[in-house]
């Protein structure tokens, strides 16, 4: 959390003019060497000491890497009127975010105690995996059609132009990203995983079905926050 408070901002100042650039060095270059990495680290400390050393590392790369590539200095200031401006925006996203958080531990908490060990492995996995083409998703979205449509927020017609788009391409990443996973569910987990998973593709098309009308939200959540409602996602995610 130290490392994450203190990067530099101007990537997202980037991704708001559409240059990806900076994010994509910044995402990128650390995953490359801690991936590297991880036969060294294991050869070395052989214990749990790797997942650790990892996961600091790549933080803390990703950081100097943020004022690595910035085009403007890196200060601190407070102006209360930004502030108020940025807690009114975060706090329904932070409590969407605990919503989320909640859920998804909250079903493993169930499934571990209504029935086996085994179908929770299974469950999790499942919810691993199509949780991986929503991450995506959703990750690509608000890095591509946020910035559009804050762009015209203020033009009537060109955000409806804007908004009918990230309907579409909502849609289409339903189609194109669940669309597999709720048809085959059961060759692609013993495909990836495994026959010791057998049984697991059952959770994947059901909780793929599920996740692809969730997609279909996407694009209002997204138009929502373009124009500063986030207490729009906050009532949805309730």
């Amino acid at each position: 959390p130290l490392a994450t408070g203190l990067v530099h901002l101007d990537n997202y100042v980037c991704q708001r003019q559409l240059k990806y650039g900076p994010v994509v060095i910044c995402d990128l270059v650390p995953q490359i060497v801690m991936t590297l990495a991880v036969y060294p680290l294991a050869l070395w400390l052989r214990d749990f000491r790797v997942m650790l050393y990892l996961e600091l590392g790549k933080i803390l790369l990703a950081t100097v890497l943020t004022h690595g590539v910035a085009r403007t200095p890196y200060r601190w200031a407070w102006y209360r009127p930004h502030l108020r401006r940025m807690i009114a925006f975060g706090w329904p996203l932070v409590l969407s975010t605990l919503l989320l958080v909640a859920s998804q531990h909250g079903d493993r908490l169930l499934v571990g105690g209504f029935f086996s060990l085994a179908d929770l492995a299974g469950y999790s996995l499942a919810l691993s995996l199509v949780n991986v083409s929503w991450f995506v998703s959703g990750y690509v979205s608000s890095s591509l059609l946020l910035p559009l449509l804050s762009r015209a927020q203020g033009n009537p017609e060109a955000f409806r132009r804007a908004y009918r788009t990230a309907l579409d391409l909502s849609a289409v990443a339903a189609i194109i990203l669940m669309g597999p996973l709720i048809v085959a569910g059961e060759p692609i987990v013993t495909f990836l995983y495994g026959d010791k998973y057998q049984g697991s593709g059952a959770f994947v098309s059901w909780l793929g079905a599920g996740l692809a009308l969730r997609f279909l939200r996407q694009g209002t959540a997204v138009a929502a926050m373009a124009r500063g409602d986030t207490v729009n996602q906050l009532w949805t995610n309730i």
